[in-house]
């Protein structure tokens, strides 16, 4: 238990530093502070994969850069893969846009029951990994292999597939 109040205390000393390099990523007060908050609940999350404490500056500032990265791809990617979003820009495209859009809500209606009828794990997995997220990220996350996450994420594609066969074109 005396460990973990030194653990506390010795990253929090590191706040200050933290806080200017998350603002100089974000150029936002709050997403900073936010950005910091994170870093230190991954921080005692994942203490016990620090192997010196020679270091914790360090790994801090590692964990700062890769939480900033995350949620950087997450946004970049959160409107590219929307198929709801994108069906006005598809209609407009399209010559005949009533019939484009009926099929691409029974497509959407189809993944979605789809998805529901494929393991919960490998259905998260894959969903995870269509937003945007990588391997590594869904891992770390649900505290597994990347191997596992691989597999679920083959599995999910293999089932879906499957389901989903009469869509083709």
């Amino acid at each position: 238990m005396e460990r973990q109040v030194d653990f506390k205390d010795e990253i929090y000393c590191f706040r200050k530093v933290l806080t200017e390099r998350a603002f100089a990523y974000t150029h936002d007060d709050d997403v900073a502070n936010d950005l910091v908050q994170e870093t230190f609940i991954k921080a005692f999350r994942f203490a016990g994969r620090l192997k010196t404490e020679n270091n914790l500056r360090g790994w801090l500032f590692t964990i700062l850069k890769n939480t900033f990265l995350n949620h950087y791809h997450r946004e970049k990617n959160k409107g590219a893969i929307s198929l709801e979003d994108n069906l006005d820009a598809i209609n407009a495209e399209a010559p005949n846009g009533a019939e484009n859009t009926d099929r691409a809500k029974f497509l959407l209606d189809d993944i979605n029951k789809a998805l529901n009828l494929i393991p919960a794990q490998s259905a998260y997995c894959f969903k995870k990994h269509f937003e945007g997220y990588k391997y590594e990220e869904i891992a770390q996350e649900l505290g597994i292999p990347i191997g596992t996450v691989k597999t679920r994420i083959f599995v999910a594609r293999e089932m879906l597939k499957k389901m989903l066969h009469m869509h083709r074109s």
